[in-house]
């Protein structure tokens, strides 16, 4: 009796082991819709294309002219595209005389626009080689807009 049981119950876990394999079938790379498509071309193109019969001459040969005409390219000349110049904002300091690393001997012409500071006063310093003052003199800027200039003769 207990042999039977046994023997069932290998039976039951046995069978019903089976019953999860035939659930759902496994996934696919092509949806299953097209593929009887895809055996079919692939089954075709394993085929090899049959050889055409060899056209027969016809009795009267029949001469065509076609004529056609190739076009001829024009040349379009460029159309000139001028280029936006920027706009370079001026600097609240600039030297136009004596220009950047020159060197000066008495007199020189000293040329510069500029912001003025407080009570519309601008400090003009100029320094030798060897880091002494040589020249200082404070400016005052009599004009009514912001922006003024300074031109004048420095004697050292």
């Amino acid at each position: 009796m207990k042999r039977s049981l046994f023997l069932a119950l290998v039976a039951a876990l046995g069978l019903s082991g089976c019953a999860a394999f035939s659930a759902d079938p496994p996934p696919t790379l092509i949806p299953t819709e097209f593929l009887p498509t895809a055996i079919a071309l692939t089954a075709q193109a394993l085929v090899p294309p049959t050889s055409t019969p060899a056209p027969t001459p016809s009795a009267t040969p029949t001469a065509t002219l076609t004529v056609t005409a190739t076009p001829t390219a024009t040349p379009i000349p460029p159309t000139p595209t001028p280029t936006p110049v920027p706009i370079i904002p001026e600097a609240d300091i600039q030297i136009v005389r004596p220009a950047p690393l020159s060197r000066v001997v008495s007199p020189f012409q000293l040329i510069v626009h500029l912001i003025p500071g407080f009570n519309r006063r601008a400090t003009v310093d100029l320094y030798g080689e060897d880091g002494r003052l040589v020249y200082r003199k404070i400016f005052t800027i009599t004009l009514p807009n912001e922006r003024g200039s300074i031109v004048r003769d420095v004697t050292f």
